[in-house]
């Protein structure tokens, strides 16, 4: 750990240190320069020692400025179960992006506690509905990619609010959301013109009066994922052809109503990736 070279170097602090017998007995100046070096999950062994202490409510206020990611792994399962997001909550800790899966209350909890959250992915999450997308879409304006494929509980009211809630929303996966229809997808096509991003295969509801509205309406659009929406033609395929110069991806496997002529549009289409 960096932290006692990086001390040493700051005049006057080196006597203090070395005769302080515990953090506890340390200055709070020096005690904050040594909070600064620490992750968030090193400060909350401090937490219950400094409750009484002044120099709590800078180190919270340090704690603002990290970006906490919240990942798939061991640690952060055992964490969530322990109760750590009400701990991440009421520390205001900045968290800026959640990988793992939630139901609607910690949804919810997510929502009105991490404002600044950029990254959700809660694929495969059975008990999300869209009470809990509403809420992340009323409290994290922020909102730049989100995952909610295989979430069947959703359907077009929670995709309207996102759209009118979360307009920097850039990446959109909704894959094998079976609830979710030609609404949602106009909804997103007049809401979020920064979106680039979007899967939406096995999405059976959704025809070409949807592709429509998306190609009018996102023109940044870069990445298109239609594979097994049956409902969608040529016309659609034509459309976003047209209205988005910027793709690059557009995955059709499995439309069948898609003739050999809407392929040759998207082979088209798939020949402007770049390969590095």
């Amino acid at each position: 750990m960096p932290i006692i070279p990086i001390l040493f170097e700051i005049p006057g602090i080196k006597s203090k240190i070395m005769t302080a017998k515990s953090f506890a007995n340390l200055p709070d100046t020096i005690f904050c320069i040594i909070i600064e070096y620490l992750d968030w999950y090193d400060v909350g062994k401090f937490d219950t020692a400094l409750l009484k202490r002044n120099a709590r409510n800078i180190y919270l206020d340090t704690l603002k400025l990290r970006k906490v990611k919240v990942g798939q792994n061991l640690f952060w399962s055992q964490a969530v179960e322990k109760g750590i997001l009400n701990w991440l909550v009421s520390r205001d800790i900045r968290v800026v992006s959640w990988d793992l899966q939630v139901d609607d209350t910690k949804l919810m909890t997510i929502a009105t506690g991490c404002p600044q959250l950029q990254s959700l992915n809660s694929s495969h999450c059975d008990n999300i509905t869209d009470e809990g997308i509403i809420a992340l879409a009323n409290g994290c304006p922020q909102l730049q990619s989100l995952d909610i494929s295989r979430c069947d509980k959703i359907t077009d009211e929670g995709i309207i609010a996102l759209a009118t809630g979360c307009p920097q929303l850039q990446s959109l996966i909704m894959s094998y959301c079976h609830n979710i229809t030609d609404e949602g997808i106009r909804a997103l096509a007049t809401g979020l013109p920064q979106l680039q991003s979007l899967e939406i295969s096995q999405c059976r509801n959704i025809t070409d009066e949807g592709i429509r509205a998306l190609a009018s309406g996102c023109a940044q659009l870069q990445s298109l994922n239609i594979t097994g929406c049956n409902n969608i033609t040529d016309e659609g395929i034509r459309a976003v052809a047209t209205g988005c110069p910027q793709l690059q991806s557009l995955k059709i496997s499995g439309c069948d109503n898609i003739t050999a002529g809407g392929r040759e549009i998207a082979k088209s289409i798939n020949s402007k990736k770049i390969i590095i």
